[in-house]
């Protein structure tokens, strides 16, 4: 039977005390010069040590920095602050990834050897911080006694306890630094937020007093054309008449020009609550508003109920379904359709009208393009812009398919759901 003496009872007590010092402190201090201190201290505490230091590793430079340093009350330690890696005994414990250890210290092993006699150092132990094959640092211990191999034993546990509490302090200071830049981050967008929403509120402001500033000459231009032929009647010819007529025409484009360029700007950007929209009965709406007189528009059934803000998709259907009666001539028809895909709705509008050349396809989207003269058919070229920009801020994608003569199919995605 094995009888357990007083003396290694106390060892035992010694080494579990450490093993609980040092799990403390990697578990309860929030840095890592922390954590490495209290580490040193139990060493020293514990094992009776004169002294326990901890250099981590500077792997730029290849320097072996102090981090923590604990011994016994007089002990003047040297001045081994930083290291180079192979340098000494501590550098070449860094360069090989092993361990050494001297229990009768001789050649100044771990040290200088005139500071260890006079400080009356007999053993020393030294071990790498290894986590898996990198080394992060070197704790060494240098005492005043012969290091048992229980004491040995506890070390290396230190050892990988503290290499590990490295890893834990790098992670978490990696995650305060991921914190800190998220939080950096948001709080510039929180600003470039601010100063858009303030230059939006410029704008519009700006839109709508220089809307109004432009109307009130036009409309003073247009009245005094009426005034004039009204006034001159019997005196003017046709030619003058037909002259009045045009510029009353390019007043009236002119304002409309104005309420189009309005419409753009606030596109995307004004939002209302999304509701349950009738995509047949909207096209229904449109066409009574615009009245078509020779044109024929078909809602298909297959158009969904889908719940979407309604101004931004009637905005889209009235320009597309308008565009298609202004250029598809008289006796066009025009129809509006859906079909399913995946999370959006893909509608189409189609017109058995001229149709578009194909080198004037990718150019309709501009703004201000128009494919006949504004004299001939009036129009701003803002329409097809508009619905492009009202679609593309809705996630959605904007096409056109057209061959001369065999009409033009516009064709928007929209999600089913936003």
């Amino acid at each position: 039977m094995h009888v357990v003496d007083q003396r290694e009872l106390e060892t035992r007590s010694r080494l579990a005390s450490l093993s609980a010092d040092v799990g403390v402190a990697l578990t309860q201090t929030d840095n890592l010069d922390g954590i490495l201190q209290r580490c040193a201290e139990a060493v020293v505490h514990r094992l009776d040590a004169a002294l326990a230091r901890i250099w981590t590793l500077n792997d730029a430079a290849q320097m072996l920095e102090v981090r923590a340093s604990a011994e016994m009350p007089g002990l003047r330690h040297g001045s081994q602050d930083r290291v180079p890696v192979g340098a000494s005994s501590i550098g070449q414990i860094a360069q090989e990834r092993r361990p050494r250890v001297s229990r009768q210290l001789a050649g100044g092993l771990g040290g200088d050897g005139e500071w260890a006699h006079r400080e009356g150092i007999v053993s020393f132990a030294g071990y790498p911080l290894l986590l898996g094959n990198e080394l992060v640092g070197v704790l060494a211990v240098f005492a005043r006694h012969p290091l048992e191999d229980d004491d040995l034993d506890a070390l290396a546990s230190v050892a990988h306890g503290v290499a590990l509490g490295i890893a834990r302090q790098r992670d978490i200071d990696r995650l305060r630094e991921s914190e800190a830049r998220a939080v950096e981050r948001a709080n510039a967008l929180a600003r470039i937020t601010a100063e858009l929403q303030r230059r939006n509120t410029e704008l519009d402001a700006f839109a709508y007093a220089a809307s109004h500033d432009l109307r009130a000459p036009l409309r003073g231009i247009a009245n005094l054309a009426q005034w004039i032929e009204e006034d001159l009647q019997q005196s003017i010819g046709d030619d003058t008449r037909e002259m009045l007529a045009l510029m009353r025409s390019r007043m009236h484009r002119m304002e409309a020009l104005i309420d189009g360029i309005l419409q753009y700007s606030r596109a995307g950007r004004v939002h209302e609550p999304p509701e349950d929209v009738n995509a047949i009965a909207l096209v229904h709406e449109i066409v009574d508003l615009l009245s078509p007189e020779t044109a024929t528009v078909i809602a298909d059934a297959s158009l969904p109920v889908l719940l979407t803000e309604r101004l931004p998709l009637r905005q889209v259907l009235q320009n597309l379904i308008g565009n298609a009666i202004k250029h598809g001539g008289p006796g066009v028809s025009i129809t509006v359709s859906a079909e399913d895909a995946g999370p959006m709705w893909r509608f189409q509008v189609k017109d058995d009208g001229p149709g578009i050349p194909e080198e004037l396809q990718g150019k309709i989207w501009g703004m201000f393009q128009t494919l006949e003269a504004r004299d001939k058919i009036e129009g701003t070229g803002i329409g097809l812009s508009l619905v492009k920009k009202l679609v593309e801020g809705q996630g959605g994608a904007v096409a056109v398919h057209s061959r001369p003569d065999e009409g033009a199919a516009f064709t928007f995605t929209w999600w089913k759901n936003s």
